[in-house]
């Protein structure tokens, strides 16, 4: 699952976007001797930018998981980023789109798609000021007004597209800092046995965990 400008041969077929700036979506499927099986052009009215990709090893079914500049549609399934926003595409084992996503918000970049064993997914990202995820709405968390931070969020939906669950994690500093750029974001996703999700994200000074504040180390140093 990659972004590609201008042109691209992959396999017997040649695909081209609509100028030499303008990025759009290609996903390829090969064999495991590298023999392309099969490839898929996604375009849209502006720029898609690839960020992780992940298959049900059950089903097949694939999770893409990008930055979508403005519109596109994909299988007849239309999608809107009211700007630009993190958008999830899930397509069959053949390459044929089932339902999507997007992610609005102010400055909402994504990170990491997974397939837990269930069959559902997981989905993390960041975001400056706001992200709207189904119907929960997260904002930043700054008392100070000083800097826009990197929040992290998760989300769930299940295999059908059904939004389950999501939560934010807002950083912030404890002292005007006005020169430090304080950030919280995802290193790591994992899944229990259980079902349980263990979740890894770097931060400065200050991040809010549900109704808890945790404080790092200092306003210069990232903790874990």
């Amino acid at each position: 699952f990659v972004s590609f400008s201008s042109n691209v041969t992959i396999g017997d077929s040649n695909y081209s976007t609509q100028g030499i700036f303008v990025y759009d979506f290609l996903l390829y499927k090969t064999d495991d001797a590298g023999n392309v099986l099969w490839s898929k052009r996604m375009p849209g009215s502006g720029d898609q930018f690839a960020r992780d990709v992940d298959v049900d090893q059950t089903t097949g079914r694939i999770a893409l998981y990008g930055r979508l500049g403005a519109t596109m549609s994909v299988d007849g399934i239309a999608l809107n980023a009211q700007g630009i926003a993190p958008v999830l595409i899930v397509l069959d084992s053949a390459g044929t789109a089932l339902w999507g996503e997007t992610f609005p918000g102010n400055n909402v970049l994504p990170h990491e798609v997974k397939f837990t064993a269930a069959g559902d997914l997981l989905m993390t990202g960041e975001y400056r000021n706001q992200v709207s995820i189904d119907t929960a709405s997260y904002q930043k968390f700054d008392p100070l007004n000083t800097i826009q931070a990197r929040n992290p969020f998760i989300a769930k939906y299940s295999a059908a597209g059904t939004y389950l669950w999501s939560n934010a994690f807002p950083v912030s500093f404890s002292a005007n800092v006005v020169f430090a750029q304080y950030e919280g974001y995802f290193v790591s996703l994992a899944e229990a046995p259980n079902g349980d999700i263990f979740l890894g994200i770097n931060f400065r000074d200050l991040i809010r965990v549900d109704v808890d504040t945790i404080t790092g180390t200092s306003n210069f140093s990232e903790d874990i």
